[in-house]
C-alpha cells in the first residue's frame, strides 16, 4: 500500500505545482512529457548499466527470485515479457551493441530459473498505438494482448 500512498501524494504535489501553469498533456500514467524526458536522458545510463550487469554476470534481484520461487511453489507458470516499445525507443536503446548481449543474458537467467522469456518489444510497430513514449493505448493493448495470447498458447515453461 505504501507505493499507492506515495503515488497519491505525487499526484497532489503535481496538481499544486501546476497551478497557474499552462495545461500539460496527461494520460492515465501521468504527464506524457515525463516519459519522453526520462527516455531521452537515459541512453548513456542504459548502456553503462547494461554493460555493468554483463561484466558482473549479475542475476535477477531478490524480489524477482522470490516471485519466481513462490510461483513455482504454487505450480504457477512464470513468463517474463519484454514489452512492446515505440520505434523511437527501439532505435535509441535496442540498437545499442550492448542490448542483444543483455537480452541473451536475461533469457539465460530466465531459463535457469525455469521461466519463459518472450521478446514482444517489436510486436506493436505502429507508433500511433502508444499513449506516450512507453505505454500502449487501447488499440495497442488489443494488438499486444491478442499476440501474447497466441504466443503463450504455444510456450512451454
Amino acid at each position: 500500500d505504501r507505493p499507492s500512498l506515495w503515488g497519491q501524494i505525487e499526484l497532489v504535489r503535481r496538481k499544486l505545482e501546476d497551478i497557474g501553469m499552462p495545461v500539460a498533456k496527461t494520460n492515465r500514467f501521468g504527464r506524457v512529457d515525463d516519459f519522453g524526458a526520462v527516455e531521452t536522458t537515459a541512453i548513456g545510463s542504459f548502456d553503462s548499466r547494461c554493460a555493468a550487469i554483463l561484466r558482473r554476470k549479475a542475476g535477477f534481484s531478490r524480489p524477482i527470485l522470490d516471485v519466481v520461487r513462490l510461483a513455482h511453489e504454487h505450480g504457477v507458470r512464470v513468463i517474463f515479457v519484454e514489452m512492446p516499445m515505440p520505434s523511437r525507443h527501439r532505435e535509441a536503446f535496442y540498437s545499442l551493441p550492448v542490448w542483444p548481449r543483455m537480452r541473451e543474458h536475461l533469457q539465460a537467467l530466465a531459463a535457469a530459473a525455469g521461466v519463459s522469456y518472450i521478446d514482444a518489444s517489436g510486436w506493436v510497430p505502429d507508433d500511433r498505438k502508444f499513449e506516450d513514449a512507453m505505454h500502449l493505448n487501447a488499440a495497442g493493448a488489443i494488438t499486444f494482448s491478442a499476440r501474447l495470447a497466441q504466443s503463450i498458447g504455444g510456450t512451454q515453461p
